[in-house]
């Protein structure tokens, strides 16, 4: 089973539907070294079990509220997919993803960094102490 990731920044917005979010995560996963993705439309629609033109509609609502950039195949006869790039994702995070199997941190995205962990202290059960 493969799991993807999907920042509270982008999960919390009520501006964007269940699958805008889902096609969001599947396309964020797919962002190669150079920081690109390209699955074709029914790629997504698979990969997200959704329609077809529900996937479009998602992609260009997430291109208007700026999570998406597109390069659109249109009519041209050498290539068959779009281009995706995430505006929030530099394309070091990106490198990294790829080279430590897509775990790189997420704070490009969420604002979270790994040195911000929660520092509150828990008691003790057998104690009770701090």
């Amino acid at each position: 089973m493969k799991f993807v990731k999907l920042s509270c920044d982008v999960l919390c917005r009520t501006d964007l539907s269940a699958g805008c979010k889902l096609v969001y995560s599947v396309i964020r996963d797919r962002i190669g070294q150079n920081s690109e993705a390209w699955p074709s439309l029914q790629r997504l629609a698979e990969d997200c079990g959704l329609g077809r033109t529900t996937v479009s509609d998602a992609v260009d609502k997430l291109a208007e509220v700026g999570l998406l950039e597109v390069d659109r195949a249109g009519h041209n006869p050498k290539r068959e997919s779009n281009r995706y790039w995430l505006p929030s994702i530099p394309k070091t995070e990106a490198r990294s993803a790829r080279r430590f199997g897509n775990r790189a941190s997420d704070s490009s995205v969420s604002g979270h960094k790994p040195d911000q962990e929660n520092k509150t202290r828990r008691a003790d059960p057998k104690s009770g102490r701090a």
